[in-house]
């Protein structure tokens, strides 16, 4: 029956909202995850299109709730399921996948629970440094910024290991491409918000690992890094945790890539105290060949010498703490020779 209003016009129908049928969207989730499950073999390029279907119906799931973790969570597991080689992940990257994931995380900037999950899907599609170059450039400035706001705007310990560990795991290739567009999207910063405020190693051994990737991808990184400030508190936390094997070995080889990308920026880093710490590390990790490598590297960048055996002389430019790292090199060098 019409209704209308007090001037006689007929008023506007009212339409109860319905909820939506959770049941239903979970069995069609469900029969995804059956039919992804049916699929997960090695394809031949020629099948590049076979998952499509599935996509759109994961992506239509993702962007019709984007704010439903539950459906969020089945759904990214799916998309995980389907990351099999590298034409299924190429597939999802030409299908859209990561602008939808991209955009699940726009509008659920401080919900940490989904913010892991798509961590994880992330994770599962670098099968290797090319794929994570892949993923990394595709991402784009926008990859770059939400791992920046997650490293500064959430707080949970398991989001932070999450975030600086899908993070490092994209930048693993050193591609200078994809690594300039998490630059751009201000990684650096939060990984010096991180390293002067978080209390979690891993967190911090995650930071470290990622300054190392950014500053050995391009000699303008290596730049980029030094002038950015987070090279000191670096130096401080590398000082503070001597007994982490790989906050030493990353941090050896960040020194490494800021020392051969311009000189100055070397005596810089002698200033701060770089030798001094790749000397404590070197005293620290005896037996560790990673760190005797890497550290031989470093010598021969801060005494000039590419001879590791003629640095034990102090000459000019080298002080006594760095003929003294060269003594310790040396003597690791001749017990691995023996």
């Amino acid at each position: 029956m019409a209704t209308y209003d007090r001037k006689g016009a007929p008023s506007a129908t009212r339409v109860t909202p319905t909820k939506p049928d959770f049941k239903q969207i979970e069995k069609k989730i469900e029969d995804v995850k059956h039919q992804v499950a049916s699929s997960k073999r090695p394809q031949p390029r020629k099948k590049l299109s076979k998952n499509k279907d599935t996509l759109d119906t994961l992506q239509k799931s993702l962007n019709d709730n984007p704010k439903f973790s539950k459906m969020v969570a089945y759904s990214v597991e799916c998309l995980k399921g389907l990351a099999v080689d590298e034409v299924s992940i190429e597939e999802m990257v030409e299908e859209g996948v990561l602008d939808t994931l991209l955009r699940v995380l726009k509008l659920n900037p401080y919900n940490e629970s989904i913010q892991r999950m798509i961590n994880d899907t992330l994770q599962s599609f670098c099968i290797n440094d090319k794929m994570a170059a892949l993923v990394a450039s595709k991402l784009g400035a926008a990859g770059g910024v939400a791992m920046a706001h997650s490293m500064k705007k959430h707080v949970e310990p398991e989001t932070l290991q999450s975030t600086t560990s899908t993070a490092a795991k994209l930048l693993k290739s050193k591609d200078k491409e994809a690594t300039e567009q998490f630059v751009r999207g201000g990684i650096v910063g939060s990984i010096k918000h991180l390293i002067e405020n978080t209390k979690d190693e891993k967190v911090g051994e995650n930071c470290v690992d990622m300054l190392e990737k950014i500053t050995g991808s391009s000699p303008q990184h290596a730049v980029g890094v030094s002038e950015s400030g987070v090279v000191e508190p670096t130096l401080q936390y590398w000082s503070e945790h001597m007994d982490n094997p790989k906050i030493c070995e990353n941090a050896i080889g960040m020194i490494s890539n800021i020392a051969k990308a311009n000189p100055k920026l070397m005596e810089n880093l002698k200033k701060a105290g770089a030798v001094d710490h790749l000397l404590a590390s070197l005293e620290a990790h005896p037996d560790n060949e990673d760190i005797a490598r890497v550290g031989v590297e470093a010598l021969k960048l801060f005494t000039n010498q590419s001879d590791v055996g003629a640095a034990l002389v102090v000459s000019v430019g080298n002080n006594k703490a760095t003929a003294n790292a060269a003594a310790k090199l040396s003597s690791l060098l001749l017990f691995q020779r023996m």
